[in-house]
């Protein structure tokens, strides 16, 4: 009992939310796709009365001899403008049924690709939510038109109903009332039907990234190479198939089921509606009722066991929609971010960086990936971090980003405690490069403007200033269309070496002059004479901000004013280069590791 209560609220809750977007969309179409809908179910059963007048009226015009003189010609303008309103009607739903989809798409595909941006980054990324995200439809708007239009469906196709069946009970109350009850285990069957695909699509939602995953390697410009020299093809192929034709098994049992559930069913409504046509005729013949009753039970008769498994499928439909708007809300409610009543940002960042006792734990996991980490970065002052991989680097970078949360400790941003700290400014006066850069599909103009779009869009000249002043307006100009050269090999005519990407990705990153820069390998990906063209160009535009920079190069970090090395989650040594060195620990044995490395 309590299951059927909550899932009646969750249902409440669906149709109002729905109902409420498409009312604020677009009201217009909202009361023309509802009138439109109550046209349609409310002539059926009027044109089975009006047929069944006319056709009795011809009738005893012929059995009297009375037809020249009757008025059967007046009904004739009637049926021609109850059928036009019928067609206009079904044509006026389509049209505003497509407006609708349209409009709401729009607008509930912005909520999903927003919401999704802003999850925790560290939530994000297990599989279970990647899960969770591929299994809502990044293009929501027909189920959700469908949640609501479905319920009117089901009260226009109610309506119908009422009044054909109205109908044939006034002839025949008894074989109409079995019709009836046979009918419902039909809409029972599509609902349950609905429900066990709706289970089934979020359970085999990892198969299906399966199947894309594999679809990408074998298409993905990028991956297609490594894929033909591994001789991999045939491989994934199969995998992929495996995967497909798991999805088709399951699907397959509830295809069976289903055929099973709507023969049987079918066959008895319709075995007791051929029944109470039976008995119809039989009274026809008798004389028992008037030949103008027998023509309405009939056609009654004919449109009730002809839109019947209409209002099944109807029902089915909603159910199915409102099962995924369930599934929409669940997934607009997972690890929402709690926003602080009050967000702070200082005026003028200084960049000052204090870590108190920070641990950082991912979910699901067993051990912590930082452990009590503390330390200060005072403004301006440059730092790198070293250490074994897996050792915490890139995980402590993200955290002082605010693409994670700390487990337990505090990072304070010019005394401003991470909890109070309005990261949608933050990020504005903050350079992140990751080591796999974002490779834009833009010019190489918005390529570099996307670092401070509001600022520099439609600012080319200072765009072309900033790329001379970060090192890459040559490189720029030796494209074909130089910074109107289309980027990328998607949608573009020209596609960067990994080092170029890299440079470009630096110079998109300082575009918006951060006080904090945080550089993840910044020369992966740099043959030895471009990491040397980088290291001095860094040297000039960190100054006077906060720089801490990621790398295992440690050519590229030497010239800090301090080195922190991670071990295993912990801070293990911190000073300059030589400091360290003079330790002898883990700094100088890698030191000294890579240094023969290079000899």
């Amino acid at each position: 009992m309590q299951k059927l209560l909550d899932s009646t609220r969750r249902l409440q809750r669906v149709l109002r939310w729905s109902a409420k977007l498409l009312w604020e969309t677009d009201r217009t179409n909202c009361l023309l796709l509802a009138a439109a809908s109550l046209v349609i179910a409310a002539l059926v059963p009027l044109s089975v009365v009006l047929m069944a007048w006319i056709v009795n009226l011809v009738k005893t015009g012929l059995t009297d001899g009375t037809l020249a003189t009757m008025d059967v010609w007046t009904w004739i303008p009637l049926v021609g403008a109850m059928v036009i309103a019928a067609m206009a009607a079904v044509e006026v739903r389509k049209y505003c049924n497509t407006r609708l989809t349209e409009r709401v798409g729009l607008r509930a595909r912005r909520v999903v690709l927003a919401h999704t941006v802003q999850l925790d980054l560290a939530s994000i990324e297990q599989s279970e939510v990647q899960n969770e995200i591929a299994s809502v439809a990044l293009e929501p708007g027909g189920v959700i038109v469908k949640s609501v239009t479905g319920l009117i469906d089901l009260v226009c196709s109610l309506i119908q109903l009422v009044g054909l069946a109205g109908i044939m009970l006034f002839i025949e109350p008894l074989w109409t009332l079995g019709f009836i009850a046979a009918s419902l285990p039909i809409m029972a069957a599509g609902g349950l039907l609905s429900l066990a695909r709706h289970r089934l699509r979020l359970k085999n939602a990892e198969t299906r990234r399966w199947s894309r995953y594999y679809g990408r390697h074998l298409t993905n410009h990028k991956l297609v190479p490594s894929v033909q020299v591994l001789g991999l093809a045939d491989l994934l192929i199969g995998r992929d198939s495996e995967r497909h034709v798991e999805l088709h098994l399951a699907r397959r049992k509830i295809d069976r089921i289903e055929l099973g559930a709507k023969v049987t069913t079918m066959t008895l409504a319709l075995s007791i509606m051929l029944m109470a046509i039976h008995s119809v005729i039989v009274h026809a013949v008798q004389g028992t009722i008037e030949f103008y009753n027998f023509l309405a039970f009939w056609g009654a008769a004919w449109r009730l066991a002809k839109d019947s498994p209409k209002i099944a499928t109807s029902f089915s439909a909603a159910s199915k929609a409102w099962l995924a708007i369930d599934h929409f809300h669940r997934f607009l409610n997972l690890r929402q971010p709690k926003e602080s009543r009050s967000r702070q940002f200082p005026d003028s960042p200084q960049g000052e960086i204090v870590i108190n006792h920070v641990s950082f734990r991912y979910p699901n996991s067993h051990r912590d990936a930082l452990c009590d980490v503390s330390l200060r970065i005072a403004p301006g002052e440059t730092i790198a971090i070293v250490g074994h991989n897996g050792a915490g680097k890139t995980t402590l970078a993200k955290l002082i980003a605010g693409l994670y949360r700390a487990t337990t400790g505090e990072i304070l941003y010019d005394g401003i405690s991470h909890s109070l700290i309005d990261f949608q400014q933050f990020h504005r006066r903050m350079a992140f490069v990751f080591q796999q850069p974002l490779q834009f599909e833009a010019t190489a103009r918005e390529n570099i403007a996307l670092g401070d779009w509001d600022r520099l869009a439609e600012a080319p000249e200072e765009v072309e200033r900033l790329a001379a002043e970060l090192g890459v307006a040559e490189m720029i100009h030796d494209l074909p269309e130089g910074f109107e050269t289309r980027l990328g090999r998607m949608f573009g005519q020209y596609d960067l070496s990994g080092g170029q990407w890299q440079k470009l990705a630096i110079a998109r990153a300082l575009a918006c002059d951060p006080a904090i820069v945080l550089l993840d390998e910044p020369t992966a990906g740099l043959d030895v004479y471009a990491e040397a063209e980088l290291h001095r160009c860094m040297q000039r535009l960190v100054r006077d901000r906060t720089a801490i920079i990621i790398s295992h190069r440690f050519s590229t970090v030497m010239d800090a004013d301090r080195i922190l090395v991670l071990d295993q989650g912990q801070l293990a040594e911190q000073g300059t280069h030589l400091e360290l060195l003079a330790k002898s620990g883990i700094y100088s044995a890698m030191w000294h590791v890579q240094r023969h490395q290079a000899a």
